[in-house]
């Protein structure tokens, strides 16, 4: 292995430069980025989960850089509401609930409480959801650690993000031309070279797909199986529209998700501005009445344009295809609800990691990888469609159709098991943890029918000291914690100095 080419755009392909700089950069390897015109806008936001945090790590990327020179702020979960008519909003919050007791987990006996009487929200035994709800940074002490592990994934503003990135790349020795593509040129099913309009070729041993729904590369060695294949039955989106309002103030630890009647919105704070977007179907609401009605929708006035892009969610069949590898959306299109597509893309360099190619010639890690990376996004998927398919909003023809569609097996066996007993079964390759689907599926009404018959062996007296305890300790924790805005106070860059 002497070259690795990448072809990319925006935020994904400088995280994946700077990573393949990271494994293979000081062993004599050349890495080389063919940029191609950006898509991301300067209205554009994503949210991300706590996992950035190790990726950044990993590139070697501080959080005081983070946070001070790209706009970002901190996410401890997303608040969804109107997912149901009537329904009570709930927090999504990156942390446990509750503790369990005698080896029997927190919500079977919150489940018996509840039958009992007990109106307590689940998440208000969660430190996270508790904080975030206040706009306070939580942090675990000696005295919340045996039920919390409260972390944080970011907000973040993608322009700036992608520049900074791209700046420490090229400081860490990887070749870039900004240039499109005229040719990929194959010899034996194998890339060899990629042609440009001014002439150049970048020839290389390994290709990276970075190129987002485009598919560049990756769509050049691929056979006839290997055809998109979509997932609009189960996510049924067509647009999305993105755009900015003024900064939230206090500034909020938690993205707002609100389900309308065509789709859902989202609000990403930042630093200097709020990001407002929707994702919705085309077939019931026009780009121009979306683009006019968003303010309204969100309670943002928004701010100069609105950029509209088109959309569809799937995944290619293979991401690794001989020596050409697709990395986030140019191998798996989701919404950005629930940070995913970020998440793809750290599960993606997660297993490049470990799977990088150790020869130029022969890439058996290509068939571990495609496993591996399938069944993350099937599960990235599901989480999402669990949404959709909980939805009460009954009143919608939109939400009415993918509430009824025929689910994906795994993701109805874990409806059914839940609804049965309040069991998750956590199945391979699982970016969310049990704490996640279970916050999911309660705060969407879903309520199991019983609960762990070993919670009647403990005392009733010795469970409501244990719910007392809890949120009395919580309550206390919270006071002393610092607001969010305090936090990012503490790397924010002056006015106009970001990126």
């Amino acid at each position: 292995m002497k070259d690795v080419v990448l072809v990319g755009r925006d935020a994904t392909v400088w995280l994946t430069a700077l990573v393949v700089l990271q494994l293979v950069g000081r062993n004599g390897v050349n890495v080389s980025v063919v940029e191609l015109p950006p898509l991301a806008q300067d209205v554009d936001a994503q949210p991300t989960l706590p996992s950035q945090q190790g990726l950044h790590r990993l590139i070697g990327l501080s959080e005081e850089s983070f946070i001070g020179r790209c706009g970002a702020t901190y996410a401890f979960g997303q608040r969804f509401t109107d997912w149901a008519k009537g329904g009570r909003p709930f927090m999504q919050a990156y942390d446990a609930q509750g503790v369990s007791l005698y080896g029997v987990p927190f919500l079977d006996y919150w489940l018996k409480a509840r039958r009992n009487g007990l109106t307590v929200p689940i998440e208000d035994f969660c430190l996270g959801a508790v904080a975030a709800k206040q706009g306070c940074f939580a942090t675990v002490s000696d005295q919340t650690e045996a039920f919390s592990h409260a972390s944080y994934g970011y907000h973040v503003d993608v322009v700036p993000y992608a520049e900074h990135l791209r700046k420490r790349a090229i400081q860490g020795g990887v070749r870039t031309i900004a240039s499109p593509v005229s040719r990929v040129n194959l010899v034996d099913g194998r890339i060899a070279s990629i042609d440009m309009p001014s002439g150049h070729n970048a020839a290389g041993d390994f290709f990276i797909d970075a190129s987002g729904s485009e598919a560049l590369l990756l769509r050049a060695v691929e056979d006839e199986r290997d055809t998109f294949q979509s997932w609009s039955r189960w996510l049924p989106a067509t647009r999305m529209i993105t755009a900015s309002g003024k900064e939230l103030v206090p500034l909020p630890a938690f993205a707002q998700i609100a389900a309308f009647r065509a789709g859902w919105t989202g609000l990403y704070p930042l630093q200097n501005r709020t990001a407002v977007s929707a994702v919705y179907s085309d077939e019931f609401v026009s780009d121009d009445e979306m683009a006019a009605s968003l303010s309204a929708i969100t309670g943002i006035p928004v701010e100069g344009d609105a950029v509209v892009s088109s959309f569809e969610a799937g995944s290619r069949r293979r991401h690794w295809v001989s020596n050409c590898l697709a990395i986030g959306s140019a191998a798996v299109s989701l919404e950005p609800l629930d940070a995913v597509p970020f998440a793809f893309v750290q599960a993606g360099l997660s297993a490049l990691t470990t799977l990088f190619p150790v020869e130029a010639e022969v890439m058996p890690e290509a068939k571990a990888y495609n496993d591996l990376l399938t069944q993350e996004a099937k599960r990235l998927r599901d989480f999402q469609i669990a949404h959709y398919a909980l939805n009460g909003r009954f009143e919608d023809p939109y939400w009415n159709a993918v509430r009824e569609a025929e689910l994906p097996n795994d993701l109805q066996y874990k409806l059914d098991l839940f609804r049965q007993r309040g069991n998750v079964p956590m199945l391979s390759q699982e970016t969310f943890a049990r704490e996640n689907w279970i916050a999911s599926f309660l705060g969407h009404g879903l309520m199991p029918e019983r609960y762990d018959p070993r919670v009647d062996f403990v005392a009733n007296e010795k469970q409501i000291e244990t719910f007392q305890s809890l949120l009395r300790t919580i309550a206390l924790a919270v006071e002393s914690m610092p607001t969010v805005q305090a936090q990012v106070d503490l790397y924010a860059a002056p006015s106009g100095f970001l990126g």
